[in-house]
């Protein structure tokens, strides 16, 4: 019976503890301060990811927090060229953000429940000198897929 008892305190311990951590990153998606930290923090879960040297495919079950996709170091003020495609399914939200290096974030894509993009996208951005930085935010566990190509010139 001690067993039983012990067994289950330990389940509610960790619904609670995984419960806070989600609570936690969501926390982050309309704080651009806690966006451009130079530090992660989300909860992913069965998520692919292949990347080269500009692009990246990601795919996740379910992702909640921020992570750095894409980092690079400008010598001098530069234009970018970002194509991407991103899909948010079952709840939640997911934004694509810039990050110049002084901490200004803009936002390059934001999709909420359902929202598909059916083809890529291509802007151009410009990159201040310094290190710059494309991170995903996702908000209460969507299922994304994202691809992302980035051309400096």
């Amino acid at each position: 019976m001690k067993k039983i008892v012990s067994a289950a305190m330990i389940g509610i311990f960790m619904v609670l503890l995984v419960g806070c951590n989600n609570a936690v990153v969501n926390e982050m998606y309309d704080d651009d301060s806690k966006i451009a930290q130079s530090s992660d923090s989300y909860a992913k879960v069965g998520s692919l990811s292949i990347s080269g040297e500009d692009g990246l495919f990601m795919s996740a079950g379910s992702f909640t927090g921020t992570e750095t996709i894409w980092e690079h170091e400008a010598s001098e003020d530069i234009e970018a060229e970002i194509s991407y495609l991103l899909s948010v399914s079952s709840g939640g939200k997911a934004k694509l953000v810039l990050i110049s290096p002084d901490d200004e974030v803009t936002i390059i894509n934001e999709n909420t429940d359902n929202s598909s993009m059916s083809e890529r996208v291509t802007e151009t951005f410009s990159l201040k000198k310094g290190k710059n930085r494309i991170k995903i935010v996702g908000f209460n566990s969507p299922e994304l897929k994202l691809e992302l190509d980035v051309k400096t010139s």
